[in-house]
């Protein structure tokens, strides 16, 4: 399964997991867009930030003439049919990587998770952790703690993180 953002955020919001408001604008469309936000482009290819294809418009900005901005940075860099998600600014304590893959060798389920998240998340790979399920075990919320705490998450951030690992899993195995 090969998904943009929004296609990935529309299986998890439709599981019922808690996620930024938001909508997407083609090239069609005339869309409003209100401050604050976070303007994305959606493309398959990581590094988006660092690209400048991912904007935030703080009040007071002109959301009309960011989304132009990023749509000719988009077509600059040779995607012709730029599709943006327009979401919601959300406050966040920390952003973590968390991803569910298939270990082809192993042939088992594997969550990947690291408490530093975002544009270098690649530059954290010793901080970036793994854990293996086997395809006919459903794991259940509890199976997660320790490796979240392991991790290094506290509090009740272990306890959201075990949540969200288990309905995504699920997501990820009836929709792959």
């Amino acid at each position: 399964m090969n998904l943009v953002e929004f296609e990935a955020k529309a299986l998890l919001r439709r599981a019922g997991l808690p996620l930024p408001a938001g909508t997407v604008a083609d090239a069609s469309a005339a869309i409003a867009i209100h401050a604050p936000c976070v303007l994305k482009a959606q493309i398959a290819e990581g590094g988006r930030a660092k690209r400048g294809l991912i904007l935030p418009v703080s009040i007071g900005e002109d959301g009309a003439s960011q989304l132009s901005l990023l749509r000719e940075r988009m077509r600059t860099q040779g995607h012709d049919a730029p599709r943006v998600l327009v979401e919601e600014s959300i406050g966040a304590a920390r952003e973590c990587y968390f991803s569910w893959s298939i270990d082809d060798v192993a042939q088992d389920y594997v969550l990947q998770f690291s408490m530093h998240g975002g544009v270098e998340v690649e530059s954290h790979a010793h901080a970036l952790r793994s854990l293996h399920f086997a395809p006919c075990h459903v794991p259940a919320a509890h199976e997660f703690v320790h490796f979240f705490a392991q991790a290094g998450a506290q509090g009740r951030t272990v306890g959201a993180l075990c949540r969200f690992a288990s309905a995504s899993w699920r997501v990820f195995v009836q929709e792959d």
